[in-house]
């Protein structure tokens, strides 16, 4: 039996190498200066990654890297001056520096003044004058339409209140998209492809349901039903009313409800590509629907734990990391004094004490979903690394030979098998770390998924390598590959399934099952591996086992 670990493409259409663009901006101040709730460097970062997730074109991504690289009207923080037009150039191609020299000389509200004040235009190119002097801004359609997807991408990361709630922005972003939507090369996913728009009466009245409804959850769960229900009908474009409500519905009893909600305020959170409530990220959003929609008879346990929620999502994912514990008080498994645990970690420590076989081989938890493969798609770090393919397989191409040696593991093999480790038994090897820094970033930003699961390292087999059939010592974790390197007639078998990498592609499996592996070409195999917690397992119980492990 045979199975794809991954099917799409293999990376992102963005050619460039990141790293040295992120290194020299780094090198300008953009990681110190603040922008917003964040820096400047965290602001352009967001700017580009919703770029990517609208599938826009390579010369639209990097010009929205470095948009405010000359300053712009809104922002006078510049990072290069206009004398150092060829630097910015070598960092990011012709047509993409065009684009950024442009958004800085442009004033914004004389643009969509222009746009607006009748039909497209029959010209060719627009001219407009260029706000630091000298002569106009000539703009071609394309550009035009460039420039636009920006503008939405830009207030899309930013926009929120002093909180990081969501405040008013959707109303004129959807005009902009209309604009955008008739030059575009590449139409955004958001607003229906840029054809709805908000008004700004709905957009006043939606806010003020979704922000009244979160003071309601904890003390009348029916009235705010009401109010996200009526917030999502004026604002059908945002994900965040429907992600309550799945779990408002999964309290009410309403299980297949719950899942619809969910998994259509997931849908459209990942079309934007940026929450609209920023108080939590993309990945904890998603997080939070991925959790719903696998529930099915948790409601009155979870309505015990909306009780403590104060308006704030971040008590949402406290409320579901608790489903398993009866006390609502102990819903933060740091700070509680007895955090409580589900019946399974008794069983499993039990069967450490009493079972010496089990705690010198194979450490298996009960109650966790047991199949060889697993879908990548539902793990954040798996859609970061995939995002971040490219520069993580530059990063690898770029260590010396003799930082790496062989996998010292008791595993029969054929051939070499060697490795480079970045994390190992949950600490940080800073000096490799920081050769790969893409790499690294990753890690970082999903801590809370492989913190203490495990390890992190490079893996290369030889040509002709083969590696014998053996199985990881727990299912408390799954392990994740990234292929970097990979050639035809190589593949594993886990449980007795085959699978085969795909380059830039995530493939997750439980390495407690019995798995094996070949590489029977003329080229070398080479994957990142990395530990993940199984997604079954409670926060509590990761906590406690993290503490046993350490």
């Amino acid at each position: 039996m045979t199975t794809a670990l991954q099917s799409g493409n293999a990376f992102r259409p963005i050619a460039h190498e990141l790293e040295p663009i992120l290194q020299v901006l780094a090198e300008r101040g953009a990681g110190r200066e603040g922008h917003g709730r964040g820096t400047v460097l965290g602001h352009l970062t967001g700017t580009y990654d919703v770029l990517i997730g609208w599938g826009q074109p390579e010369r639209v991504c990097l010009a929205g890297l470095l948009h405010n690289a000359y300053s712009t009207d809104a922002f006078a923080g510049a990072m290069f001056r206009p004398s150092e037009r060829n630097v910015v150039r070598g960092l990011i191609g012709a047509e993409a520096e065009q684009l950024v020299h442009q958004f800085g000389g442009l004033s914004r509200d004389e643009l969509f003044q222009t746009l607006g004040s009748g039909p497209p235009s029959g010209r060719q190119t627009l001219s407009l004058p260029d706000r630091r002097g000298g002569p106009a801004l000539k703009l071609s359609s394309r550009d035009v339409g460039d420039l636009l997807v920006i503008y939405l991408a830009n207030v899309a990361d930013q926009a929120c209140m002093s909180d990081a709630g969501p405040t008013y922005w959707l109303a004129s972003a959807s005009q902009l998209a209309v604009l955008a939507a008739r030059r575009a090369e590449v139409v955004p996913p958001i607003l229906d492809h840029c054809r709805a728009t908000v008004s700004t009466e709905a957009e006043e009245v939606g806010l003020e349901a979704y922000d009244t409804a979160l003071r309601f959850v904890a003390r009348d769960r029916a009235a705010a039903v009401e109010w996200l229900e009526l917030a999502s009908r004026h604002l059908p474009w945002v994900g965040e009313p429907l992600i309550w409500l799945g779990a408002l519905y999964l309290v009410a009893g309403e299980a297949a409800a719950a899942r619809i909600a969910a998994a259509e305020g997931a849908m459209l959170m990942q079309k934007w590509g940026t929450p609209w409530d920023k108080r939590l990220k993309l990945s904890e959003w998603v997080g939070l629907a991925e959790c719903l929609a696998s529930r099915r008879n948790e409601g009155p346990t979870l309505a015990t734990a909306l009780d403590a929620v104060t308006a704030s999502p971040r008590d949402l994912v406290l409320a579901l990391a608790n489903l398993a514990t009866p006390d609502a008080a102990a819903r933060d498994n740091i700070r509680a004094d007895k955090p409580a645990l589900p019946p399974r970690f008794r069983t499993y420590l039990a069967r450490q004490a009493s079972d010496s076989e089990t705690r010198v081989g194979v450490s298996m938890y009960p109650g966790l979903t047991a199949r060889p493969w697993h879908s990548a798609e539902r793990f954040p770090i798996a859609r970061a690394l995939e995002n971040s393919a490219r520069a993580i397989a530059l990063e690898f191409a770029a260590l010396r030979p003799e930082l790496f040696c062989d996998e010292a593991e008791d595993i029969a093999r054929t051939g070499r098998w060697s490795v480079l480790f970045l994390e190992k038994n949950g600490v940080r090897r800073d000096e490799v770390c920081n050769l790969c820094p893409t790499t690294a970033a990753v890690l970082e930003t999903h801590r809370q998924e492989i913190g203490g699961a495990g390890v992190a390292y490079f893996s290369c087999l030889d040509p002709g390598t083969r590696i014998a059939p053996h199985r990881g010592a727990t299912n408390t974790r799954l392990r994740l590959h990234l292929g970097l390197e990979v050639p035809t007639e190589c593949g594993m078998s886990v449980g007795g399934v085959d699978g085969h990498w795909q380059e830039g592609r995530c493939a997750v499996f439980d390495d407690s099952f019995i798995h094996s592996v070949w590489n029977d070409s003329a080229r070398r195999r080479v994957v990142l591996i990395v530990d993940l917690w199984h997604p079954d397992l409670t926060p509590h119980e990761v906590a406690v086992l993290q503490w046993i492990g350490g």
